[in-house]
Parts: structure tokens; C-alpha cells; sequence
């Protein structure tokens, strides 16, 4: 069990910052060992990995905002719950790509994936597979149809800012619309917590049987 957020706010307002904070905190009682972070700063993407709760890496969100020239705040975050060993810590990135992921793509050992899917991998993170199919253009429902048991709620963050999420029917993901943006969650407890039952929030339809789901 992980934690993931995903954040598209324009013209954000400190109202907005310090309830994008308060998702961050509440979000980490799905995964204490580690957190990461990608937001916009306004001209590119900037990545924070860190051996510490979120609810530490929330601290430093004004900072991001004070820094982005446009404005807006466009993020994904990841809470890490940790099965195996504390290396290798999410978002993950490929090319103009950064994803975070909650979920288990496989249990197979890291040293047979390369022959199962073909990629040459930097980390031992089965995350990173999905990865690497959604940036050699799989679209969320061929990653799910070839990933046989794969579980999986994803935010992505692009070069230009621009924040998706989708989940399959084995991962939870609730999103909350504002007029100007939205917040991903894993679950609605969360933004049930941070916004003290003041907003609503709606669950995500999953990717099944080759549809897609990809909200922007």
C-alpha cells in the first residue's frame, strides 16, 4: 500500500496551497518509509526523492509555489509503503516522462525482467516497468491488458506540466475538481480529512477491457 497524488491547480491560491499540503500529511498514512515529489516550476520539471514521511516533504511545497513563475502548481507526489528494500524511491522518470505508482506490476525477480518485457531497467523497482511501457507510448489500457495481475493507480506529470491519473479496477483513485483545476487522491478519505468534509471528491472509472480513462 502506497500513497499518490496528483495536483493541476492555475492560478493556485494559498488557500489551495495549504490544502495540497494537508493531502500530502494525510496522505502518508499509507506509506511512512520514504516520499518523492515532481512539480513545474514553470519552465521545466523538478524532482525531489527523500528517505522521509511526506508529511516532512510538505514543507517544502510553498517553496515550490513561491518559485513557479506562472503561478500554477502542477505536481504528482508519492507516499512509499516498503515491502522489500528502501532504495529506488518514486516518482520515477523516463525521458519527459515522471510517474508515481501505487500497486505491483510483478513479484518476478528483477533480474528475468528484461527478457519478460524487453527494456533495459535502472532500478529494481517493478514500478519502473510500467514506466517504461507508458513512455515508449503504451496507452494505460495496453499496459493493463499486457501486464497480466498487474495492480495499479497512477499520476504522471509530462515535460509541460500537464498531470493524468488513471487506476484499474484492483487500485483505488478519487479525484476533486475546482474551478480552477483538480487534486488526485488515492482515496477519499484523504481529501475527506484534509478539507474537513468540505469538498467532494469522485472515484475514478478504472481502465478495464480496452478502455481508457486518462483525465487532463
Amino acid at each position: 500500500m502506497c500513497g499518490v497524488i496528483g495536483v493541476s491547480l492555475t492560478d493556485v491560491t494559498p488557500n489551495q496551497v495549504a490544502l495540497v499540503r494537508r493531502v500530502m500529511q494525510e496522505t502518508q498514512i499509507r506509506g511512512m518509509h520514504a516520499s518523492g515529489a515532481v512539480h513545474h516550476n514553470g519552465t521545466g520539471l523538478v524532482r525531489i526523492r527523500v528517505a522521509v514521511p511526506i508529511s516532512r516533504l510538505s514543507e517544502e511545497l510553498i517553496d515550490w509555489t513561491a518559485a513557479t513563475t506562472s503561478g500554477d502548481l502542477n505536481m504528482i507526489a508519492h507516499a512509499r509503503y516498503s515491502t522489500s528494500d528502501m532504495e529506488f524511491h518514486q516518482p520515477l522518470g523516463e525521458k519527459d516522462l515522471f510517474m508515481a505508482h501505487n500497486g505491483v506490476i510483478t513479484q518476478e525477480p528483477p533480474e528475468t525482467w528484461e527478457d519478460t518485457y524487453g527494456y533495459n531497467f535502472d532500478t529494481r523497482n517493478d514500478s519502473e516497468i510500467l514506466l517504461k511501457k507508458l513512455a515508449s507510448g503504451d496507452t494505460p489500457s495496453d499496459c493493463i491488458s499486457s501486464l497480466s495481475g498487474a495492480s495499479a493507480a497512477v499520476v504522471t506529470i509530462d515535460r509541460n506540466g500537464v498531470v493524468s491519473g488513471w487506476r484499474n479496477s484492483l487500485r483505488p483513485l478519487w479525484r476533486t475538481d475546482f474551478i480552477n483545476g483538480f487534486i488526485y487522491t488515492s482515496t477519499k478519505d484523504i481529501m475527506d480529512r484534509a478539507s474537513a468534509g468540505r469538498l467532494t471528491s469522485l472515484k475514478i472509472d478504472p481502465v478495464e477491457g480496452g478502455r481508457d480513462y486518462q483525465s487532463r
